[in-house]
C-alpha cells in the first residue's frame, strides 16, 4: 500500500525536519516543502514529532492515500512571546509599579501564563503538529 505525505511551504519550524513514525519505528524526516511516497505493508498507525511533541497517530486505511503534515502556527510561533510576558509582569508585580488593584491583575495573568504554558507542554504536546487527509 503506497501513502504519499505532503509537507508545505512553513514559516514557522521551516529549519526543522518532522521525523515521521509508523508503527512506533521513525520511517523518513520531511523537510520543509517536501513531499514523499512510502510503501506500506498493512494499515499502522502515522504520527510525526518534534522534541517530546509531535501529532496525534493517525491510521493508514486506504492505498494511495495523501495526508499533509504541518505544524501549529499558535504553539510555534505565538508561544514563545506569551512565555516572554513573564518576566514582565514579573517586574510589575514584584516591584509594586502601579499600585495593588495592577499587582493583583498581573498576578492572575501570570498565573494563567503559566498554567497555559504547562497545559501546551504536557497535555496538548500531541497537538504541534497536525496530520490530516487530503480528499
Amino acid at each position: 500500500m503506497k501513502i504519499i505525505i505532503k509537507r508545505p511551504l512553513e514559516k514557522v519550524n521551516k529549519r526543522i525536519s518532522y521525523p515521521i513514525y509508523i508503527g512506533g519505528k521513525k520511517i523518513i524526516e520531511l523537510k520543509n516543502g517536501e513531499e514523499k511516497e512510502l510503501e506500506v505493508k498493512y494499515s499502522v498507525l502515522l504520527s510525526a514529532k518534534i522534541n517530546w511533541c509531535g501529532s496525534k497517530e493517525i491510521s493508514l486505511l486506504k492505498d494511495g492515500e495523501v495526508l499533509k503534515v504541518q505544524g501549529n502556527v499558535f504553539f510555534s510561533a505565538y508561544l514563545p512571546f506569551l512565555t516572554a510576558l513573564m518576566p514582565v509582569l514579573a517586574i510589575f508585580i514584584f516591584n509594586n509599579i502601579g499600585g495593588e488593584v495592577i499587582k493583583i491583575v498581573f498576578s492572575v495573568i501570570l498565573i494563567l501564563l503559566i498554567v497555559f504554558c504547562l497545559l501546551s507542554l504536557s497535555f496538548l504536546r500531541k497537538h504541534w503538529i497536525s496530520i490530516q487527509r487530503i480528499e
